[in-house]
């Protein structure tokens, strides 16, 4: 039988395992709230970019998407062989837009 003092001991061991690992987690925990604040104002300055937004920069296209949910102007590149449109493909995020 244990006494109560090597019980004591036991709890306070398991508990400072505990700890560790609740330290880990509230690290992740407030990394993910910072990841979630960055997204947070990326997306609220979305209203803006899309009033400043302009279809043609330097002579190119430029992305929507990369300039609404970042800012970036991001030139597109034509695409040989559209068959519906003039097919463009984003530089930055390989996205694809007819023109």
């Amino acid at each position: 039988m244990k006494t109560l003092c090597e019980t004591a001991k036991q709890i306070a061991a398991e508990l400072q395992v505990r700890a560790t690992g609740l330290q880990r987690e509230l690290l992740d925990v407030q990394a993910r709230a910072a990841q979630i604040k960055a997204e947070m104002d990326a997306v609220s300055g979305a209203p803006e970019r899309l009033a400043n937004y302009t279809v043609e920069f330097g002579g190119d296209y430029q992305c929507p998407r990369c300039w609404i949910i970042s800012g970036t102007r991001s030139p597109l590149k034509a695409v040989p062989g559209g068959t519906t449109g003039d097919l463009f493909r984003c530089r930055a995020c390989n996205n694809k837009f007819t023109v």
